[in-house]
């Protein structure tokens, strides 16, 4: 009975933390399943605003990064802009995400897209966690920079924001965040632990069956 309860034991501790993905993370131009929205441009932004607590919108230069609406998961986003025809009021634009994080821990690795050049940052603050500094060369909006974050995160809200900066006429912004852990873990087994776990619990009840016979 000591061997059988020294391997049960061994069973639990294999219980592994299992990183939980932080909750409110969208893709631009999704919905609240992470489904990209329907429509052409102008349609409402759910999840991003303009620094000005305004609304951004879709919007789709023929020249940008094609996007599949049959995608699945992270291939699931949309290009947003300040207005349905992309025309800032402004040289610069600002969008923002904000996040209620458990956890100072968290970790974000994603991907995005600018017209033209930009510079992402955590929380209002320097360091930035990417940049798109290239204004002139068109690769800022056919093809992604990816990005990832391990720090500068707070217990509480934190803003994302992507400041995005106009060389021509239109300004645009695509992000896909590719995973997340919010840091706070959670004591999950494995699914290959369950089978064990009921094995062994079976060889314990028949153990104490001998025993209570013997």
């Amino acid at each position: 009975m000591t061997k059988t309860r020294g391997a049960l034991s061994v069973l639990f501790l294999t219980f592994s933390l299992q990183a939980a993905p932080i909750a409110g993370l969208y893709n631009t131009g999704v919905d609240n399943a992470g489904v990209q929205l329907p429509g052409g441009n102008g349609v409402t932004e759910l999840h991003w605003f303009q620094a000005s607590l305004a609304n951004a919108f879709t919007y789709k230069h023929p020249s940008y990064i094609p996007e599949t609406l049959t995608g699945v998961g992270s291939d699931q986003s949309r290009w947003i802009s300040v207005a349905a025809d992309g025309l800032p009021g402004s040289s610069l634009s600002f969008y923002r995400l904000t996040l209620n994080l458990t956890s100072p821990t968290a970790t974000i690795t994603g991907r995005w897209a600018a017209d033209n050049c930009g510079i992402a940052s955590l929380n209002f603050g320097p360091p930035a966690f990417s940049a798109i500094t290239d204004c002139v060369d068109t690769a800022a909006f056919t093809s992604w920079t990816p990005f990832t974050i391990t720090s500068g995160f707070v217990t509480g809200i934190n803003t994302l924001t992507f400041r995005v900066e106009n060389r021509s006429n239109v300004t645009g912004l695509r992000v896909e965040f590719l995973s997340s852990d919010d840091g706070g873990g959670s004591a999950v087994p494995e699914p290959s632990t369950y089978g064990m776990l009921g094995s062994a619990l079976a060889l314990a009840g028949l153990l104490q069956r001998r025993r209570c016979r013997a």
